[in-house]
């Protein structure tokens, strides 16, 4: 992270932030938060000062880590599985304070997750009944033409150890993208 020394007029690095490169900025609650591929870190960085401030991690390994804000309610934090696993499967958090607490139910919330997109969160409630998009879902983005399916929390298909729940791959209905470089575009099918 840089900006710019308003009376010198060039950019100068901020002290406290990693040299990796930056995975997600959001904003949220009139910060910036900021994560990062190498190191798994996540910061609160304060729009005046900017003071970086680290949020305690949660056990991160070699998962990528998306932000996304609902609103100026709350901050999810998503942790997917390496992108070349078969089976996508993913644990989300919510902020909590400088720290993060899993869940397992984002109430009517929809995440829509893309590497090429911004990341949102909206109601199910906003969509017209019918249209095959649920609360309590995540939906991460394909090429144009590639099929995927809405992550749902349930029990894990293959039991694993201290590992009651977990957000996974639901098969209940099929999504297709189609071609679309300004915004999500995709059909559900039944």
């Amino acid at each position: 992270f840089i900006r710019v020394n308003s009376a010198k007029r060039k950019w100068v690095q901020l002290r406290g932030v990693p040299g990796f490169r930056c995975t997600a900025l959001v904003t949220f609650r009139g910060r910036f938060y900021a994560s990062f591929f190498y190191d798994k870190e996540i910061l609160a960085i304060h729009p005046y000062s900017l003071v970086a401030v680290r949020l305690i991690p949660q056990n991160f390994t070699c998962e990528i880590t998306y932000l996304i804000p609902a609103g100026d309610d709350e901050l999810f934090l998503v942790k997917k599985n390496k992108p070349y696993n078969v089976s996508v499967t993913c644990r989300v958090s919510r902020l909590v304070g400088l720290g993060w607490a899993e869940v397992d139910d984002i109430g009517d919330r929809v995440l829509f997750i893309g590497e090429d997109h911004a990341n949102v969160c909206f109601s199910a409630n906003q969509l017209p009944d019918g249209c095959g998009v649920t609360g309590n879902s995540i939906l991460f983005s394909a090429p144009p033409g590639d099929e995927t399916y809405f992550c749902k929390y349930g029990p894990p298909e293959v039991p694993k150890e201290n590992v009651v729940g977990e957000w996974r791959s639901s098969r209940e209905s099929r999504v297709k993208f189609i071609d679309s470089h300004e915004a999500y575009a995709f059909r559900v099918e039944f």
